[in-house]
């Protein structure tokens, strides 16, 4: 419910600008993430705006089963590259994954949201292991723009792409992406 009022803010007011909003409520903390983040999940919240409240204050049910949506689409995507990855282990991967108590408690119950970055992370994994890496560097830019703390993973990619010897100059365009 924390995230809720911000996103409901966001739709309800036309796309005004939450940040500043809620800045001036001085309620910094109300949604920690970047614009990319507050786009994903306000698609969920626009397309049903008509059978919603529209005071931003209010967060039923329906509000937090979207706001989810997002969520679950993630974690269908992580599965989908973890079972490409592991061909033959598609069974753990459901066991292991799907069905981990830690995984769901943060997802579903808590509602934190790190599975939309981490999901577009292992997108750029898929392709970067593809060696196809502008569609790679264009998904982690979508992962940094989703959430800032996935900036973690540049020294690991730094040492993987001069230890595939990428030329220095394709290192600094991809990095520019």
């Amino acid at each position: 419910k924390a995230f809720a009022p911000f996103v409901n803010y966001y739709v309800s007011s036309g796309f005004s600008n939450p940040y500043n909003f809620f800045y001036k409520l001085d309620m910094l903390s109300a949604f920690p993430y970047p614009k990319l983040m507050l786009w994903i999940l306000s698609v969920p919240r626009f397309i049903f705006s008509p059978l919603l409240s529209h005071d931003y204050q209010v967060v039923s049910l329906a509000h937090i089963f979207l706001y989810r949506l997002p969520i679950i689409a993630a974690d269908v995507a992580i599965f989908i590259i973890l079972a490409r990855w592991l061909k033959n282990k598609q069974e753990k991967v459901l066991k292991y994954y799907w069905c981990s108590p830690v995984l769901f408690y943060i997802s579903y119950i808590h509602g934190e949201l790190d599975a939309i970055p981490i999901m577009l992370l292992f997108v750029f994994l898929y392709f970067l292991f593809k060696e196809k890496f502008y569609t790679a560097f264009v998904f982690l830019a979508l992962s940094l723009s989703a959430k800032t703390g996935m900036l973690v993973v540049m020294p690991f990619v730094l040492v993987y792409l001069i230890l595939k010897k990428v030329s220095v100059k394709k290192i600094i365009l991809l990095m520019l992406i």
